[in-house]
């Protein structure tokens, strides 16, 4: 099969060239004025377009009319659907001229290796393989398949991209016949493009037809008698009809002139139906029903008022039942729940739809053009955001890492790639958004953070605790059987990767536990916080005032009113040239500035320096209580900012120093844990394992 692309003023399955050929034709937009030429050939017409439309017949949109170049840019419609192009002033570059660039080029002009060139009134960044953008400052997300037949893609932002379609083709990524490229619609019909698949290959379209027409393809007149036609529709016109005359043309003789007055019983009325021809029915009192109104109306079932929230109650055809139709914030068989749409969680235009059963509520996102994921967040052209590291690939949405690098985007060095754990050790890593350390797991006879140091045998014969797992307890330490691991062989050797099984009933403190590699993450239940949920949760009843984050270290709290809003934040600590009002990030639907978005990771954040601020306390929760304790710390507000200052009544003495915290230290320092515990947690068993204190045991 084939299909044909028309040049100007031609139409048709074959471009027939005898046919729209002057304004007789009505061959413009009925919103255009048809000029008719009078030296022309073949073609002897021009179609004037209002401002508002374009092209050869007026049948686009102009999309310069929404203003889309900024900084005083130029616009320029290219005919097709939603495609414009900008002119910049001397300086500014983007699509949409909304970035500057400065009339020279500098070292710092273009980034990851592009090549700057300059004309003297303005420059540009040739980027290289890899990288898009006006300063070639994102990864490309555009690849030669990302838009078919022909089909431009343009980026425009860092993990958002179009296609902008060859003529005749259309669709999120150009991958259907635009049926309008035909001009199917007659009369200065407005053809209008749907992005729908007919399952030909081909758009969906709709006519917006002139006064005076109405069919699929404008092609059918409204005739109405010489009265007033009260509605135009694009089935056909309503007409005003005089006397008894009654049908869409007033052809029709009113049915209910030709019957009985006692065919409507008990005080029913006779109504001719808006149909050709017309049909009698009875429109029955309140109390009544049927099809003559001889049936007395059971109880109404919305009499009760069942439906809650303002709900509107509907009856059925036959009045025996009902259906709520609820308020936009409500769902349920009587409105009784709170629609989860509300907060307006599918992303990138996806329609949210609400569903509930017996006891649940849920949402399901239906996404629209280019986008996937449970909230669209997700672009087919780019699954993981352009955000993968250290040429990392996307896989099913997620950054799989080289060796060499970790975290959730690969841009953290791991720690693990060389051998760093001594003496057989396995070295697990730990990340978060913007920090990787690592943890060596020891065999039973060495300890220290690299498991340098040998243990040495001990002059009881007893293992405390006792081996696991088939060890055996040699001059106070255990051998463990093989594939087990540590003080007291309670990790096992295991996966591909023959990784440490990490997790124990004790791990998590009564969280849920999850080993990965050879380390384990800890889901907290409610109430408790930690990295091992080992704290009571300090930011539980919200303590902190509405335009605070609270913020918990350890087993305290820290209310930061300069903080980042959004996890994504922590990018910009390695990438600062972005902490820019020129860019933005999606909060809760709002675009806000990078810089007030990620106050804390774009150094936002100004340290106290004037000791006479007015102070707050930071507080500590015990962890066997929700009773607070206060004057171990204390905090000063200045410039939303909070920065710990020492007191005079807070300089303790070595004595009180060397307490423990922990009801399990002696175990700890049993599992040679002390040198972890100096490092990362020097208060927790610092009577048990700091060397300082040793003197006053």
């Amino acid at each position: 099969s084939y299909y044909c692309i028309c040049p100007t003023g031609l139409i048709g399955p074959s471009c027939n060239p005898s046919t729209l050929t002057s304004c007789s034709e009505s061959p413009c937009n009925y919103l255009s004025t048809c000029q008719q030429l009078t030296n022309a050939t073949s073609i002897n017409y021009k179609c004037l377009c209002p401002k508002s439309l374009t092209g050869d017949r007026c049948q686009y949109a102009n999309n310069c009319e929404n203003q889309p170049c900024q900084n005083q840019g130029t616009c320029l419609p290219l005919g097709s659907e939603k495609s414009f192009m900008c002119l910049c002033q001397p300086g500014y570059g983007n699509y949409d001229c909304s970035t500057y660039l400065g009339r020279s080029c500098s070292p710092s002009t273009c980034l990851n290796g592009g090549i700057c060139y300059s004309n003297n009134a303005s420059i540009q960044c040739m980027c290289p393989s890899g990288f898009a953008g006006v300063r070639c400052e994102w990864n490309s997300i555009c690849s030669s398949n990302s838009c078919s037949k022909g089909g431009t893609c343009r980026q425009t932002a860092a993990t958002m991209a179009e296609c902008l379609c060859t003529t005749g083709f259309t669709g999120p990524t150009c991958n259907l016949r635009d049926s309008c490229a035909n001009f199917p619609c007659k009369r200065g019909g407005a053809c209008r493009t749907l992005d729908v698949d007919t399952g030909t290959g081909w758009s969906a379209y709709q006519c917006v037809c002139p006064p005076g027409f109405y069919g699929t393809t404008c092609d059918s007149y409204m005739v109405c008698p010489s009265y007033k036609i009260c509605n135009e529709q694009p089935t056909g016109p309503v007409c005003t009809c005089p006397g008894s005359q009654v049908g869409t043309f007033c052809q029709y003789e009113n049915p209910c002139n030709l019957l009985s007055s006692s065919h409507c019983s008990n005080g029913g009325t006779c109504v001719p139906s808006n149909t050709d021809p017309p049909v009698a029915s009875c429109l029955c009192s309140e109390t009544f029903t049927g099809f003559n109104c001889n049936s007395i109306k059971q109880s109404n079932p919305c009499g009760s008022n069942p439906c809650q929230t303002n709900g509107y109650c509907a009856l059925s055809a036959s009045n025996t039942s009902y259906s709520c139709i609820c308020q936009p914030n409500y769902i349920g068989n009587q409105c009784e729940r709170t629609n989860p749409c509300i907060s307006s969680p599918c992303l990138n235009q996806g329609v949210c739809q609400g569903y509930w059963n017996a006891t649940n509520t849920w949402y399901i996102c239906s996404c629209v053009g280019t986008y996937t994921g449970t909230h669209c967040e997700t672009s087919l052209l780019n699954p993981c955001g352009g955000l993968c590291m250290n040429g990392s690939p996307c896989v099913n949405g997620t950054c799989v890492c080289p060796a060499q690098y970790t975290g959730t985007y690969c841009g953290l060095t791991n720690p693990c790639y060389n051998p760093i754990c001594r003496n057989g050790g396995f070295c697990s890593v730990n990340f978060n958004s913007t920090n990787v350390s690592f943890t060596c797991t020891c065999q039973s006879s060495f300890t220290s953070q690299y498991c340098e140091t040998p243990i040495s045998p001990s002059l009881t014969t007893s293992c405390l605790p006792q081996c696991n797992n088939g060890g055996t307890c040699v001059s106070g330490v255990c051998v463990c059987a093989p594939q087990y691991i540590g003080p007291s062989c309670q990790y096992r050797y295991t996966g591909t990767l023959c990784e440490a099984t990490l997790c124990s009933p004790t791990s998590c403190n009564g969280g849920s536990c999850v080993a990965t590699q050879n380390t384990i993450f800890c889901s907290c239940p409610i109430g408790k916080a930690g990295d091992r949920c080992q704290y009571t949760d300090a930011c539980a009843k919200n303590p902190c005032s509405p335009n605070q984050a609270c913020v918990q270290i350890e087993n305290q709290y820290q209310c930061m009113a300069c903080y980042d809003k959004s996890t994504f934040c922590s990018i910009y600590q390695n990438y600062t040239e972005y902490c820019n009002s020129r860019y933005a990030l999606l909060i809760n639907n709002i675009l806000v500035p990078v810089p007030d978005a990620c106050q804390l990771s774009c150094k936002q954040c100004n340290p106290i320096k004037n000791s006479n601020s007015s102070g707050r306390v930071l507080t500590e929760l015990n962890d066997d209580s929700d009773s607070i304790v206060t004057g171990k710390y204390k905090y000063l507000i200045d410039n939303m900012q909070m920065t710990s200052i020492p007191t005079q009544n807070e300089i303790s003495s070595q004595e009180e120093k060397c307490f423990d915290r922990r009801d399990d230290c002696s175990i700890q320092k049993a599992y040679g844990f002390c040198a972890i515990f100096n490092e990362k947690y020097p208060y927790h068993c610092a009577k048990t394992c700091d060397p300082d204190c040793a003197s006053l045991s």
